[in-house]
C-alpha cells in the first residue's frame, strides 16, 4: 500500500516494470477506469461527506429511548433483571429458565448469536424482544455514536477510501463499519433508509464516469 512505501518514486519504476505485461483490456481498464477512479477518491476524501451533527445527536438519543423499553419490557416478560449483553446470562434466561430448544453450544456456554435467536423468535416473544434491542444498540454504537466520533471540525466525515479491495463496498469508512451489517441493511423496515445494492464493477464505472447511469 501507499502507507508501505515512503518513497513515491518507486512506484513510477514499478509502472515501467510491470507496463509490459498488461493485456490490451487491462491497459484500458487502468487507464480509462481505475486511474480516473482514484484522482474522484481522492477529491472525495478531500471533500468529505457532511454530517448533521444534531440530527445524529437526536437520533442517537432516540434509539438510548428505544433501548429502554426494550430493556423494561425484556425484564417483566423475564421476570427480573439480568444483563441483556452477557451471552452467559442471556443463555441461562432462555435454554434454562424458559427452556427453549438451543441449537448451538458453544465452550462458554450456550449460542445466543443471531442465527440461533431468528430460530426462537417463534418461540417465544421474549427472544424478539432481545433481538430489537440488539439492533437498536447496533445502530447506537456504530451509526449514532460512532459516526459522532469521526466527525472532524469542519463537520465532515473525511473518509479512507479502498480502491483495492475485492469486497462490493469498497467504499467504505474503516471505523464506523468495520464490523456487522452495512445502516441499509439494519435500518431496513424500519422507514429509515432506502438503498439500492450495486456489485463492485458498477461501482467502479459509476465513480469513475459520474455522467453515467446504468
Amino acid at each position: 500500500t501507499v502507507e508501505d512505501v515512503p518513497d513515491p518514486s518507486l512506484f513510477f519504476l514499478l509502472q515501467e516494470t510491470f507496463r509490459p505485461s498488461l493485456t490490451e483490456a487491462l491497459e484500458k481498464l487502468y487507464t480509462e477506469v481505475e486511474k480516473p477512479l482514484a484522482y474522484v477518491l481522492a477529491e472525495m476524501e478531500k471533500e468529505g461527506f457532511l454530517l448533521d451533527r444534531e440530527g445524529l445527536e437526536r437520533f442517537t438519543a432516540a434509539l438510548e429511548e428505544e433501548m429502554a423499553l426494550y430493556t423494561q419490557q425484556i425484564y417483566a416478560l423475564a421476570g427480573h433483571e439480568f444483563n441483556i449483553n452477557s451471552p452467559k446470562q442471556l443463555g441461562e434466561v432462555l435454554f434454562e429458565e424458559r427452556k427453549l430448544p438451543h441449537y448451538k453450544k458453544t465452550k462458554s456456554g450456550y449460542s445466543t448469536d443471531a442465527e440461533t435467536l431468528e430460530k426462537l423468535a417463534l418461540y417465544d416473544p421474549l427472544v424478539q424482544l432481545i433481538l430489537d434491542y440488539r439492533k437498536a444498540s447496533k445502530l447506537k454504537s456504530t451509526y449514532g455514536e460512532g459516526l459522532l466520533k469521526v466527525i472532524s471540525e469542519d463537520g465532515r466525515v473525511h473518509t479512507t477510501f479502498k480502491q483495492t479491495m475485492t469486497r462490493a463496498q469498497f467504499a467504505e469508512h474503516p471505523r464506523p463499519h468495520g464490523k456487522g451489517k452495512r445502516a441499509a441493511e439494519v435500518l431496513q423496515g424500519k422507514g429509515r433508509v432506502r438503498s439500492g445494492g450495486c456489485g463492485l464493477f458498477p461501482d467502479r464505472i459509476a465513480f469513475a464516469r459520474p455522467h453515467f447511469r446504468g
